[in-house]
């Protein structure tokens, strides 16, 4: 029943992310970045480095206690936001 009630929230969670005007896809990842969830055009190499991001930046700003930065990857052809919040990273790529 508890797992249930935690994938309805992950699934809401991303049914909600991918809503961000411009969102081409969204995914949700463990620490160990094993996908939890995803939508959308996500490509399943993206878990290991998007988990990995998160941790780094958290490293970077050990001093920011209780807030974790938001990573934005600009390029030419979109930008990815990136995220680690409550035991899950999520990253949202937009066009």
């Amino acid at each position: 029943m508890e797992g249930s009630k935690m994938e309805k929230a992950l699934e809401k969670h991303i049914e909600e992310t991918c809503r961000v005007p411009g969102a081409t896809g969204a995914i949700c990842v463990d620490q160990h970045g094993l996908i939890l969830s995803s939508r959308g055009q996500v490509s399943k190499y993206a878990a290991g480095p998007v988990a990995y991001l998160a941790q780094q930046a958290a490293t970077l700003n050990s001093q920011s206690y209780g807030s974790s930065p938001v990573i934005v990857i600009d390029t030419q052809n979109g930008k990815t936001l990136i995220k680690q919040e409550e035991g899950f990273t999520t990253a949202v790529f937009k066009s």
